[in-house]
């Protein structure tokens, strides 16, 4: 009966985002430095709320009103990560690029140049092209209609396609980069498994993370074939967006899920 009205109440939120008389709530979900189901923040006021690793700076001026500490040193003095702003009975969030970065996850997004993803260990920054391109840099990859090709016969066949272009960073992912062209297009999956056609062997990736598909534009979408990942895929939060009910953020090594109470 409880899981039942949860998914009631969550379809509610979903069609009526303006969330009058209700407060907001984070909780932690998991992290390196919170105990996980302890409360974070309750927000109700119309105001900004800053998030980060230090309340107060060395002169006892309130630098945040929440804090998450960060376990990198190199980040543990710097100020305010990301804020909560509520105006008219919606709540917004935005990262302020000072700390380890503010996520949101997703089940599926539209794809745009400057785009920051998080799977696991690894991120990948998303740039789009719908004109004929010049290759400057080294890529790993060329992919067309779902299978590896050489770099003469993609710049050859994708001069009236849109392109996208993937640069992996991180933990496992040997900053490669890799092209796609939207000619003859098949969904790509992105994960640990062995017949994902771009492959990593971050243990904290699903054996099929994320998948990317071609509609008109770009699509990504958690998981494959309609299951979403236990672990979740994650978009950098650079410009203010809605937070919904039941939305789960990442930021400082914790992830915290956002209901209204």
């Amino acid at each position: 009966m409880g899981e039942q009205q949860s998914k009631s109440r969550k379809n509610i939120f979903q069609e009526k985002p303006i969330y009058k008389g209700y407060t907001l709530q984070f909780q932690v979900v998991a992290s390196a430095t919170l105990n996980p189901g302890d409360i974070l923040a309750t927000i109700n006021k119309e105001d900004i709320y800053y998030f980060g690793n230090l309340l107060k700076d060395n002169n006892g001026k309130i630098v945040n009103h929440y804090k998450i500490l960060c376990i990198d040193k190199k980040l543990v003095k710097r100020g305010r990560h990301f804020y909560v702003r509520k105006e008219n009975d919606r709540f917004f969030i935005k990262d302020l690029g000072v700390g380890d970065g503010c996520f949101r996850q997703i089940e599926e997004i539209k794809l745009r140049t400057g785009m920051l993803i998080n799977i696991g260990q690894i991120y990948f920054q998303i740039e789009t092209f719908y004109e004929p391109i010049k290759i400057k840099d080294k890529i790993k990859e060329y992919f067309i209609g779902g299978y590896p090709t050489d770099k003469e016969k993609f710049i050859q066949q994708t001069s009236n396609n849109s392109t996208l272009k993937l640069s992996f960073y991180g933990e496992d992912s040997k900053n490669y980069k890799y092209m796609i062209s939207s000619q003859n297009y098949i969904p790509i999956t992105i994960g640990r498994s062995l017949d994902c056609l771009i492959r990593f062997d971050d243990i904290l990736l699903c054996k099929y993370q994320c998948t990317i598909k071609y509609d008109g534009y770009w699509i990504l979408c958690d998981g494959t074939d309609g299951k979403q990942t236990s672990n979740g895929t994650y978009v950098y939060i650079d410009q203010e967006c809605q937070i919904l009910n039941h939305m789960r953020i990442k930021t400082n090594n914790t992830i915290l899920e956002a209901s209204y109470i």
